[in-house]
């Protein structure tokens, strides 16, 4: 390739690199916070719900593995006689 061409697709390159962001800019969004932008704005109230419930069985399963897990090494320490 001359020296010519490799210029013209060096300038083809950078011209691509530095109008990338524009593409990006050029999207409809507002520039401060509101609800429009909220990816949940429409179904807030079962996307909380549905948080609280796995919160609730999240925290139901670590108790619950907790007190299975003591119950477990109190039987095993006092079912072989040693402390």
């Amino acid at each position: 390739m001359s020296s010519s061409v490799r210029s013209v697709l060096r300038g083809i390159a950078f011209a691509v690199v530095m109008l990338a962001p524009a593409f990006a800019l050029g999207q409809e969004r507002t520039w401060e916070w509101h609800w429009s932008t909220h990816p949940m704005m429409f179904m807030w109230g079962a996307g909380g719900v549905l948080v609280m419930l796995m919160m609730l069985v999240f925290w139901s399963v670590v108790i619950a593995g907790l007190v299975l897990g003591l119950r477990l090494a109190c039987h095993a320490t006092t079912a072989d006689g040693s402390a």
